[in-house]
């Protein structure tokens, strides 16, 4: 990759993403990172680390993407894995969206696709173990009632439930450090119903 190339990447990311959209690029792409404090110079580091670890990048429809590699980190990729395990497809399209739409700065679409993949989680386990329902908080009350879930798990879901549908999905009514919030809730949640619910698979 030449200088001018490098350069421009540099300043494509620097200019595109905050400092929470860099840490996520960071560990997106498995990149370590030294704890620089600038964002010019953050996005001067994550380009080296691409190219030190013989990860080439290049800039795709305004996007940074690694080539000859699966940009995602190993916890989302664990994530995607045992939703499509558990039979639950849609959400894990719903989840990788969300990632990706984080990564990019879209903070109001990946609030609305991790509301989406929460539902979709809730609603597929509450079908699988109990009965149908259409609404994720009575699937939290339909798990409890088979007995796959205690009280206190219910109202931590439900809670999530209800943040996730406060005006995160609106433009305006975000930032980075929510966003981060719900991704990192979110991913925590679905490990943990999967651990304690088993799909399908």
């Amino acid at each position: 990759m030449s200088g001018r190339v490098r350069a421009a990447l540099v300043e494509c990311i620097a200019d595109v993403h905050s400092h929470i959209g860099i840490d996520v690029l960071f560990t997106r792409f498995d990149a370590v990172e030294r704890g620089i404090s600038n964002k010019v110079q953050r996005s001067a580091e994550l380009l080296r680390a691409l190219h030190n670890e013989a990860n080439g990048a290049a800039v795709v429809d305004g996007r940074l993407v690694a080539v000859g590699v699966t940009p995602v980190s190993e916890q989302v990729q664990l994530v995607e894995q045992r939703l499509r395990k558990g039979g639950l497809d849609v959400a894990a399209r719903q989840y990788r969206q969300a990632v990706d739409s984080l990564t990019d700065g879209r903070l109001e679409s990946s609030n609305g696709q991790l509301r989406s993949c929460n539902e979709s989680v809730l609603i597929k386990l509450a079908t699988q173990h109990a009965r149908r329902v259409n609404d994720p908080k009575a699937a939290a009350d339909r798990l409890r009632a088979a007995g796959l879930i205690d009280a206190d798990e219910v109202r931590l879901l439900q809670g999530l439930v209800g943040m996730s549908n406060r005006s995160g999905a609106h433009h305006g009514l975000t930032n980075d450090e929510e966003a981060t919030f719900r991704l990192h809730t979110t991913t925590a949640e679905v490990r943990y119903l999967l651990d304690r619910i088993p799909g399908e698979g």
